[in-house]
């Protein structure tokens, strides 16, 4: 599980309301409850077929106005990588002090949208060296 991910990476993390998909508030819930990472909305998938462009898109709808939706994913026996839009993964890289390393991210066009597809360690290590970790 995502959130699993996220406890061994050393953040708190649990799951969201994915039955009734609400927060207490009424607006739309995260599958995943970071509270380090409140920047971030994370809509998790674990299917062996994604539909890269929906997700996204749900990401990017259901995040609230201040965050960033990033569509963590997973197949059977295969790493997890977490995908968001190229222009808000950028945003990341330029909230840390590590825009010259290399990572190992691919780009792929989905529609009219570019999109990166993000190792899993290396998400986690971009994001600790961000200014999106805040303090719990």
């Amino acid at each position: 599980m995502w959130r699993d991910q996220l406890r061994e990476a050393g953040f708190k993390a649990i799951r969201g309301c994915q039955h009734s998909a609400r927060d207490a508030d009424g607006t739309e819930a995260p599958d995943v409850i970071c509270p380090s990472l409140p920047g971030i909305h994370h809509e998790v998938k674990f299917v062996e077929d994604l539909n890269v462009r929906s997700a996204i898109e749900q990401a990017n709808r259901d995040k609230k106005l201040h965050q960033i939706g990033v569509v963590p994913h997973k197949k059977k026996n295969v790493p997890w990588v977490v995908m968001l839009l190229l222009s808000d993964f950028d945003k990341i890289l330029k909230r840390t002090d590590i825009k010259r390393r290399i990572f190992d991210i691919a780009v792929r066009c989905i529609g009219s949208d570019w999109v990166a597809v993000v190792q899993v360690d290396d998400w986690f290590r971009i994001i600790r060296e961000s200014d999106l970790v805040t303090e719990e």
